[in-house]
């Protein structure tokens, strides 16, 4: 819309050529001149804009004045803020847009891609769309993420031989299929500095030689084991002791006196006939089923072994079970096996009579 003040009634009259006497006079161009003035002064003059609050406010024209924009302010540095609608069919802007509300307009392209491109599939330089159930593809995504996801298919592992602090070993519960990760902060950790698993707190695997030494004297309670482990050659199987003896060995226990009884606690041993043992007793108070002893003579001369209170008897192979006898006789440099059937009956096997 025109302001007034140039309005054709307004708009001096000069006539054709100088001085040809066609044009306005000298009072009504004075008129004119005056008549503009006034609408001019009214228009920028008036008080709802001389009054505006507003800092840095634009004027607009209504029509018949100037009135001040409170929704469109400019300050000193050329910085634009609008409050209210902005409409632009094509509108080009360079450098930073901060929007405090609702954007609306899928044709708005930034770096030349548009909203209504925006994709679920994984495509270079398009705006992230996720599909009707929420889900989008992507290449790598590089980010700082806080929650966690549901199921992973793949992680990232690192080699990682260096870090000296306590790590805890992941397990699960499931074969296969989703599960979750498991650890156990005091059962089962590991050390990637110093190689050092542990479980329950005992070193069980480490690179540290001395340190697994310390560790297994301190292991006493295998079963079947009352001699304490004490070095990583135990551990190889090179002395692997029971509370007999060496396990690849028969303890040998020298009988030199007469008569002699095997005690409890004898299952597993060799015992060796001297010269002046003559008599030896095997008597059922000290044996369980299954213990076993052998038996030689190491001087030339028979030996004679007799059994107390097997109340199913004695048994001696390849003899007929009617064989009622409470002792035998063991030939020179001859060996026997004594084995407990049970609490109460014994087998005899071996050069005997």
């Amino acid at each position: 819309m025109a302001l007034t003040i140039l309005s054709t009634g307004n708009v001096l009259d000069r006539g054709t050529v100088a001085n040809d006497n066609t044009g306005d006079t000298l009072r009504t161009a004075a008129q004119k001149i005056n008549t503009n003035f006034e609408t001019l002064d009214s228009a920028v003059t008036n008080q709802t804009w001389a009054n505006a609050s507003v800092t840095n406010s634009i004027l607009r024209y209504d029509g018949t004045k100037f009135v001040a924009t409170d929704g469109l302010l400019v300050d000193t540095n050329g910085n634009i803020t609008i409050s209210g609608t902005l409409s632009s069919d094509s509108a080009t802007i360079t450098g930073d847009i901060a929007v405090s509300g609702l954007v609306d307009g899928r044709d708005i392209a930034a770096d030349g891609v548009t909203l209504d491109s925006a994709t679920a599939s994984n495509t270079p330089h398009a705006i992230v769309a996720r599909d009707g159930s929420g889900n989008f593809l992507a290449g790598t995504i590089t980010a700082s993420l806080t929650g966690t996801a549901t199921n992973a298919t793949n992680v990232v592992i690192n080699n990682d031989t260096s870090t000296d602090s306590t790590h805890y070993v992941h397990f699960g519960s499931a074969t296969s299929g989703n599960d979750g990760v498991q650890v156990s902060d005091t059962n089962l950790t590991f050390n990637p500095s110093t190689g050092v698993l542990q479980v329950g707190g005992h070193t069980v695997a480490t690179t540290d030689t001395a340190l697994m030494d310390t560790e297994l004297t301190n292991i006493t309670a295998i079963k079947g084991i009352d001699q304490a482990l004490t070095t990583t050659s135990d551990v190889a199987f090179n002395t692997v002791t029971d509370n007999q003896a060496n396990v690849r060995e028969l303890a040998v226990t020298a009988i030199t006196s007469t008569p002699s009884t095997i005690l409890s606690g004898s299952s597993g041993k060799y015992f060796s006939l001297r010269t002046d043992a003559s008599v030896v007793n095997i008597n059922a108070a000290n044996f369980s089923a299954g213990d076993i002893v052998t038996i030689a003579d190491t001087t030339g001369s028979q030996k004679t072994i007799t059994f107390d209170t097997w109340s199913s008897g004695v048994r001696v192979a390849g003899v007929d079970s009617d064989y009622s006898g409470t002792s035998v006789t063991l030939a020179e440099y001859g060996v026997c096996t004594i084995i407990a059937d049970s609490s109460d009956l014994a087998i005899v096997t071996g050069n005997v009579s």
